[in-house]
């Protein structure tokens, strides 16, 4: 399948390549085209794919972004109620409050953001330093910043509001607890005090239940812990659940080898190296009854299957959609010209959903048979073969299915075994991608957890002291807060595993 090759930038290169080699006369034969750098050109078929998942992958980490930010400011916010009650009371006004906060988060930007780019730009040109682009770079790295700042300022917005209503006289009550909604309750229940009610008030007091009071009467602030810790989790999870009950086989067996286990097709260099590609070998090197016959000859050989395509190209415009009643220009070469013919679009089927031979999923059009013979004048149209062997001799009949392949160089062969490795090849890389973005958002999850927990000595140290005189020793103290610290992790790890 083509589309209008003025609209397609590899189809340009490839046009330049062979334009330049005719020019000095290097035949078409000896050219090969690097697919690699097709491949990584606007306009081909990976694009929109590695675009979408490109972007999919920012957005996310966007979003985690907006999270941290978000906790790390709401915590700051928390542990510094009394120093803004504090301003307050000497005369800033909320706006004032609301635009330092947002202020500091500009200016931590500010240090970090530049950091980033630096390490983000540098990783980058060491990975492909052929593809380096200083226009790219400057327009991707001032987009990144102007979606950094917007990250930021949405994300300090509720913190900076929160920190600009605090008044001095609740500054001054402030004690790093969240009771409001205990305090609605208790109106709630005034006058009807009941025996269960008053059980309430009488709790065995350990370091284990204290702890478990601390992080009730801090949900808000555990909850966001939790969402950071768990966000990693259970990107871990997914990656690690994903690879582990895929079937590496199922997998590799979802196109041609799920017939067979071994391949004889056109060799992808010699296909493109030739005037009319893969047509031209149909004419000169057609995969008939004598390879077919010697294949069948291999001991354990059981069936061989045929796919017959023809190469064809129509122009389109960019995106088109087909629909019943469009009508599409064909063109094709049938040996000894290129020929053309207008076609009318009779429906759509999405691919899978037909009862049709092994290859057909992969065409772009189906044609019936009776017209596609007509059109190709008797070519043989096999381009692959799919060999399904006896599973106890695929080690015996490799050997010689490797021998007979070496007698046909303009042949290419490949095994389900060799598929499978690199699938295997492919699911280690993507578990490592995963891997590695769970370890940096767990890595700034621990951030958050450092600072709640730090924050919450912090604003408690007159309740640690009330504990001190009645009696509590350091050693219960330390154990109160490992235990609330081990409740974030049991959490994170529910909502990682859930």
């Amino acid at each position: 399948m083509w589309m209008d090759r003025s609209l397609c930038m590899p189809c340009m290169f490839e046009d330049m390549a062979y334009a330049f080699g005719a020019e000095y006369g290097v035949d078409r034969k000896d050219m090969n085209i690097n697919g690699q750098f097709l491949r990584i050109l606007p306009g081909n078929d990976m694009e929109l794919q590695e675009t979408v998942i490109i972007a999919a992958v920012g957005i996310g980490l966007l979003f985690v972004s907006v999270l941290v930010v978000y906790s790390v400011f709401y915590l700051s916010v928390v542990g510094r109620i009394r120093q803004f009650g504090q301003l307050r009371t000497i005369g800033m006004t909320k706006r004032q409050i609301r635009r330092m906060v947002r202020t500091e988060g500009l200016i931590l930007s500010a240090a970090g953001v530049p950091a980033g780019l630096l390490i983000g730009g540098t990783a980058a040109y060491f990975i492909r330093p052929g593809g380096w682009s200083w226009t790219h770079t400057l327009v991707t790295g001032a987009a990144v910043i102007a979606a950094e700042m917007i990250t930021v300022l949405i994300s300090v917005r509720r913190p900076a509001k929160t920190a600009s209503s605090v008044s001095p006289v609740e500054a001054a009550k402030y004690s790093g607890y969240n009771v409001r909604a205990e305090k609605k309750r208790g109106k709630k229940c005034a006058g009807r005090a009941t025996e269960k009610h008053t059980k309430k008030l009488s709790r065995k007091i350990t370091p284990v239940s204290l702890a478990v009071m601390s992080s009730a009467r801090n949900r808000k602030r555990s909850v966001l812990t939790l969402l950071s810790l768990g966000i990693g989790g259970v990107l871990y999870m997914i990656a690690a659940v994903y690879v582990s009950s895929t079937s590496l086989e199922g997998y590799a067996r979802t196109g041609e080898f799920q017939y067979g286990e071994f391949l004889f097709n056109y060799s992808y260099n010699v296909t493109q190296t030739a005037e009319h590609g893969q047509t031209d070998l149909q004419l000169e090197h057609p995969m008939d009854e004598n390879l077919i016959r010697q294949i069948r000859a291999v001991d354990g050989v059981e069936d061989i299957r045929t796919i017959e395509s023809l190469e064809v190209a129509w122009e389109e415009a960019y995106g088109w959609s087909f629909e019943p009643g469009d009508k599409v220009t064909m063109s094709w070469y049938d040996g000894k010209e290129i020929e053309s013919r207008t076609f009318t679009i009779a429906g759509a089927l999405e691919k899978g959903n037909l009862d049709q031979e092994p290859g057909d999923t992969y065409a772009d059009f189906l044609i019936p048979e009776e017209i596609l013979d007509e059109m190709t004048k008797g070519i043989n149209l096999t381009e692959c073969l799919i060999v399904k062997t006896d599973p106890q001799k695929e080690k015996q009949i490799d050997s010689f299915l490797v021998e007979i392949a070496s007698e046909y160089p303009y042949l290419s062969y490949n095994t389900l075994t060799e598929h499978m490795q690199e699938v295997r090849s492919m699911f280690v890389s993507f578990f490592a991608m995963m891997v590695g973005l769970s370890a940096f958002i767990i890595g700034f999850a621990l951030i958050n957890l450092v600072n709640t927990m730090v924050t919450g000595i912090l604003t408690r140290d007159h309740e640690f002291a009330i504990l001190q005189s009645v009696g509590m020793t350091r050693t219960q103290l330390s154990g109160m807060l490992r235990t609330e610290g081990t409740l974030l992790a049991a959490g994170n790890i529910r909502l990682s595993s859930g």
